[in-house]
């Protein structure tokens, strides 16, 4: 039998750097897209529950009518997302009523979006078990944001978890 001829080599090695290429730009053109249901957390009910990520919190709660929810950043304090027993709720986070107002408006098209430090101001989060909201430039704020970060005694770092 003859060996393949250099041709022929040159050939293939091409023909399997252009398939490359193609699976390559495939992959990279898929966006990465973030989850579309963000967790939320009834007040009323105590519970978590998907909703849309865009949503404005504070909104309607999830079962009773009247009831409010807010935002609820759920972690898995083990690293393991998919791991729902070492799942717990970091903070809550909502919007002022100005704030909520002014990103309604500029969702709306009727105004700009709010300036860097306005959001800041009027973001407001809690720990689950705490009933005091404090802005997120605040001191307090800033810690509630970091401090769930820290690692585990594993090493592990928490992951942040969508429904």
């Amino acid at each position: 039998m003859k060996p393949p001829s250099q041709k022929l080599k040159l050939f293939l090695a091409l023909g399997m750097l252009g398939l490359a290429a193609v699976f390559f730009r495939r992959s990279a053109a898929v966006p990465s897209r973030p989850a579309e249901l963000a967790y939320f957390y009834d007040e009323g009910e105590r519970a978590l529950f998907p909703a849309p990520r865009n949503l404005l919190a504070p909104v309607s709660g999830w079962r009773k009518p009247g009831s409010v929810a807010v935002r609820a950043i759920v972690i898995a304090a083990n690293g393991d997302p998919e791991d729902k027993a070492a799942r717990r709720i970091a903070y809550l986070e909502k919007y002022s009523p100005e704030l909520k107002a002014a990103l309604e408006a500029a969702r709306s098209g009727q105004a700009g979006a709010p300036p860097r430090q306005f959001r800041q101001d009027f973001t407001l989060v809690r720990r689950p078990d705490e009933s005091d909201w404090h802005a997120i430039s605040s001191r307090e704020g800033k810690a509630i944001l970091v401090e769930w970060q820290t690692p585990g005694p594993d090493g592990k770092r928490p992951t942040i978890c969508s429904p």
